[in-house]
């Protein structure tokens, strides 16, 4: 009927517009200056739960960010990189993400 398709249309526009806000609330590539781990944390909703595991995110993140840093400040690169919930992982972390498999040598 009419009346549920403008309902499902109106719902749909409110989910399409609360994913924009969200999306719209994340730090840019271009906000990097000044960011910090404590911003990250804020941002993301990061709680570790001892201080070692913390610094060691904290470690992590700290190199990620000023690898998109120096990426951001290339002129010959044609995109940005930015932050996002995986900037506090590690490179062993991300592979196993990816699939990767080390016997094998590459990602399934």
């Amino acid at each position: 009927s009419t009346a549920l398709f403008h309902v499902t249309m109106m719902l749909r526009l409110c989910i399409a517009a609360a994913l924009a806000a969200v999306a719209a609330a994340r730090t840019r590539w271009h906000q990097l200056d000044g960011y910090g781990f404590e911003d990250y944390k804020s941002e993301f909703g990061r709680v570790y739960a001892t201080q070692e595991e913390h610094d060691l995110r904290k470690g992590y993140f700290e190199a990620n960010l000023n690898a998109a840093r120096k990426h951001n400040a290339d002129p010959t690169k044609t995109w940005k990189e930015g932050v996002n919930h995986l900037t506090d992982r590690t490179p062993e972390e991300f592979k196993r993400m990816l699939g990767y498999r080390k016997e094998i040598g590459f990602a399934m």
